[in-house]
């Protein structure tokens, strides 16, 4: 998920603090979009998954 960060800050033109906390607030929403779409187990991988390649 790293690499969506940097696709999104990318098309933002850099990465200015207010503009990361957009990216952050962007890519958190992605996720909760998707896993909407999981059964519970899926949904709690994909999370897991997510946080490792975020943080």
């Amino acid at each position: 998920m790293a690499f969506i960060k940097d696709a999104i800050s990318s098309q933002l033109g850099g990465g200015s603090g207010s503009s990361w906390k957009w990216v952050e607030r962007k890519v958190a929403s992605m996720v909760a979009d998707i896993t909407t779409h999981l059964t519970e187990e899926q949904s709690n991988e994909f999370k897991k998954i997510c946080e490792f390649h975020l943080y």
